[in-house]
């Protein structure tokens, strides 16, 4: 199993960008949860946090596909170094905000230009992957090794995020966050070696990517994938701030990108894999099935365990819907692609974090849990409903149709 990843980690400066990745990635698992509890305490509120979170989230992830069509046409450095310190401005109005007890409204409208501006390193360094491997048969591997990174993000940022908020306030973690983006970014974009070339012949006025064929299919599923994301997250940190321990929620949510990354490492060092478009389908619907028992369980205890197993469904359908992503449009709109993707996991996290919110403050904690399995049924679906749509990137005809094709 390690011998795809040995190969891939022994490509010239692959190690050095995918490290900064993970560090400038760091602020996707941590700001939200970290701005999230700092409403929290403002509005004791979980809908309000919710809004004000999911506002953050939900332009950004309007805002990505137009930055990643500035990223493909005049490269990352000139973009991206420009949107982080935008993003650092952001976050710090709502830290003097939050210290002068501000009017929520204004919380809104930093929350907007701060997730406006977060930069698409997912996305970033999967373009430069794809830029230094070219056609190689490890470009699947290297996807999956970003889902694996995706996960440790995952892993590590709710702890880290809790923990700060819990033992020094929310206001430090959140403050963490800049800090630590700011830091990985600008060690990313120094790799100049590894960033693609920009392509100026690429339009902004040209065709979008979401426009190609299977495209709109990946982009559904994804965003019903991150509904599931915010359901989890939500429910989990009002379970855990009515028992009085806002930490464990980190933990908690960290059990459940542990068995993500762990199947993601398993994919990406297998030889023989199923068609991507099948496994889009069997991912979301594992993650489904096995989220189903938290309609029985109310204990943190429990959660963490569904939670731990029901991970072992999120990385394939990840690492699917990214690679279907990369192989549907021309090498031109390749960064767009890929942020359409993320795109659409950030707008279904923004659109269930209010709704699990409201259903957490109206009903019950555990209700929150009813928008994640939901939107999980939904995301099987959908990849059912366009395995047609997608099954043409098997058809080129000098390439094998053996499900064992890598990317």
């Amino acid at each position: 199993m390690a011998s795809p990843y040995t190969q891939l980690l022994r490509t010239p400066h692959a190690w050095t960008f995918s490290l900064a990745g993970f560090f400038a990635r760091l602020p996707i698992a941590m700001g939200g949860l970290a701005l999230l509890l700092l409403i929290v305490d403002s509005t004791d509120s979980y809908f309000l946090a919710g809004s004000v979170d999911a506002t953050y989230i939900l332009i950004g992830s309007f805002a990505a596909p137009a930055i990643a069509m500035l990223i493909d046409r005049y490269g990352q450095r000139r973009v991206i170094g420009p949107q982080i310190t935008i993003h650092v401005l952001g976050i710090s109005a709502i830290l003097i905000l939050f210290a002068v007890d501000a009017p929520l409204w204004t919380f809104f409208i930093a929350a907007a230009v701060a997730g406006a501006a977060m930069p698409v390193i997912g996305s970033a360094v999967r373009a430069r992957w794809s830029y230094v491997l070219g056609e190689s048969p490890l470009l699947r591997s290297a996807y999956s090794w970003e889902s694996v990174v995706d996960e440790f993000v995952f892993i590590t940022g709710p702890p880290l995020a809790a923990g700060v908020a819990a033992t020094i306030g929310a206001p430090a973690a959140l403050a963490l966050t800049a800090v630590i983006g700011t830091t990985g970014t600008a060690a990313l974009l120094a790799q100049a070696s590894t960033e693609p070339a920009p392509r100026p012949e690429t339009h902004l006025g040209g065709r979008l990517a979401i426009t190609y064929q299977g495209m709109p299919a990946v982009v559904v599923v994804m965003a019903m994938l991150g509904v599931v994301f915010a359901g989890v997250e939500v429910t989990v940190i009002a379970t855990a701030r009515e028992g009085g321990s806002v930490a464990a929620a980190g933990v908690v949510l960290a059990l459940w990108s542990v068995s993500s990354m762990l199947s993601g490492l398993i994919i990406g060092g297998m030889q023989q894999l199923p068609r991507l478009p099948a496994q889009l389908v069997g991912g979301a619907a594992v993650t489904t099935l096995l989220l189903a028992p938290l309609f029985f369980v109310h204990s943190l205890v429990g959660i963490g365990a569904v939670l731990f197993f029901a991970g072992a469904g999120v990385s394939p359908a990840l690492i699917a819907g990214f690679a279907l992503a990369a192989r549907l449009v021309p090498g031109a709109a390749l960064t767009q692609a890929l942020t359409w993707t993320s795109t659409a996991i950030g707008v279904g996290f923004a659109l269930g974090s209010p709704a699990s919110g409201w259903l957490v403050d109206e009903i019950s904690i555990n209700a929150g849990f009813w928008v994640a399995i939901t939107a999980g049924a939904v995301a099987t679906l959908a990849a059912l409903v366009g395995l047609r749509s997608l099954g043409h990137v098997y058809a080129d005809p000098g390439e094998s149709t053996e499900s064992t094709q890598r990317v």
